[in-house]
C-alpha cells in the first residue's frame, strides 16, 4: 500500500505541474492555497478513510494518497522559480527561491 501512495503523490505532483501549464500556476497555487482555508470543513467521523482524505497529519503521510497542500504549493513556486533563474550567468550560487540572487530580477 505505501509503494502505490507513493506513486499517487507523484502522480499528483505530475498532474499539478500540468494543470499550471494549461491554466497558469498562479491559479494552480491560488486554488490550492484556497483548498488548505477550507480545512475546517474536512470530515472526520470515519478515521478508516483519513487516507483518502486531504489532511496535515505527519503520520498518514505514508499512506496518504495526496501530498500535503504545502509540499504541492512549494513544488509549483520552485518551478516558477526555475524558470525566472534559468539561463543566466552568476545563478550557480543559490539553489531555490528561499536564496537571495543579487544577478537576477525580482
Amino acid at each position: 500500500m505505501m509503494i502505490v501512495a507513493w506513486f499517487s503523490r507523484a502522480r499528483e505532483f505530475r498532474a499539478d505541474a500540468g494543470a499550471a501549464s494549461l491554466a497558469g500556476r498562479e491559479k494552480m497555487i491560488a486554488a490550492l492555497r484556497r483548498l488548505q482555508s477550507t480545512t475546517k470543513l474536512i470530515d472526520n467521523s470515519e478515521p478508516e478513510l483519513a487516507t483518502l482524505k486531504i489532511n496535515n497529519r505527519r503520520a498518514m503521510m505514508l499512506f496518504a494518497t495526496h501530498p500535503p497542500l504545502d509540499a504541492r504549493i512549494a513544488a509549483l513556486e520552485m518551478m516558477r522559480w526555475h524558470e525566472v533563474h534559468e539561463g543566466h550567468e552568476g545563478h550557480e550560487g543559490h539553489e531555490g527561491p528561499d536564496q537571495e540572487c543579487l544577478s537576477c530580477p525580482s
